[in-house]
């Protein structure tokens, strides 16, 4: 998981430094566009451009400024991505310790019943001692179900 979101945030910083939405590229020239005009090293020279240089330009332009709005879609699609997965593992996680505290009570709830049973078999245990154990037993029935709940509620 955290490979692949190393390699989509290297991926995206790739695409974000290669295109620039303001600064084209033509004719061996980096000219910047901002609105209508075209500059060269902060001198206006939209209108010494020939119109089919302007039309070439405007349209690099345009290309650029769609593929920086890819790469912003894409960034907030990652985003997106690693937001969900991180749901998905604290989801997990969670159902793992609901099981985990499942097993554990009746785990407890089993050891206690065999404990009374082998009381009683062996005539260890007083009307007293049964009574305890007995309420002994039925909390760890009730800790089973809620644990059983839980379990089920995630």
């Amino acid at each position: 998981m955290k490979k692949l979101q190393i390699i989509l945030s290297l991926t995206l910083l790739f695409l974000a430094s290669i295109s620039y939405a303001q600064d084209v590229n033509y004719k061996n020239k980096t000219y910047t566009v901002k609105g209508k005009s075209i500059y060269l090293a902060k001198t206006d020279i939209t209108e010494q451009l020939s119109e089919d240089d302007k039309k070439e330009i405007f349209a690099n332009n345009k290309i650029n400024i769609e593929k920086a709005k890819k790469i912003e879609k894409a960034k907030k699609e990652v985003k997106l991505a690693e937001k969900k997965a991180q749901k998905a593992e604290k989801a997990l996680k969670a159902k793992e310790k609901a099981q985990n505290k499942f097993k554990k009570a009746k785990k407890k709830l089993n050891n206690a019943v065999k404990k009374h049973q082998s009381l009683k078999i062996k005539g260890d245990l007083s009307p007293n001692d049964s009574k305890k154990w007995l309420s002994k037993i039925e909390k760890y029935k009730t800790e089973v179900e809620k644990a059983e709940k839980r379990l089920k509620k995630s």
